[in-house]
């Protein structure tokens, strides 16, 4: 009914994703999103090192807000996918202005423009010190 595998052999060759060998090796490499705020944008920096600019695809609906960043390298060296997908809120970024993208170093930079309603909130908070 069932083969027996000696432990040693098992516990060499197999790995919880050894159905998805292809994915494998994405998942063992650390990438790596980063979100911050400047006073008149919201900052994500997506690593993808190997990139070149023209091995990147972004999506951005601004009516669902989600963003899709997808990067490929397939020369024969370097092959190398990134897939990031995150949400921003519509109401806290201005959809009339494009977002700013930067590569630089391996590291991609999206800058969305606040929106005026969001500058706002943001002047209404305070930044509490513990002493």
């Amino acid at each position: 009914m069932f083969d027996i595998v000696p432990k040693s052999t098992f516990s060499d060759t197999w790995s919880p994703l050894s159905v998805f060998r292809d994915l494998d090796s994405v998942f063992k490499t650390s990438s790596s999103i980063h979100f911050s705020e400047e006073d008149d944008y919201t900052v994500v920096e997506c690593d993808l090192p190997g990139i070149e600019k023209d091995q990147v695809k972004i999506v951005f609906n601004s009516e669902k807000g989600y963003v899709t960043v997808e990067a490929e390298n397939k020369s024969e060296k370097n092959k190398r996918k990134y897939r990031y997908r995150f949400n921003v809120d519509p109401d806290d970024i201005d959809s009339s202005v494009d977002p700013q993208l930067e590569l630089k170093n391996g590291v991609l930079t999206i800058k969305f423009r606040k929106s005026e309603r969001r500058k706002r909130e943001d002047k209404k908070e305070r930044v509490l010190r513990v002493e």
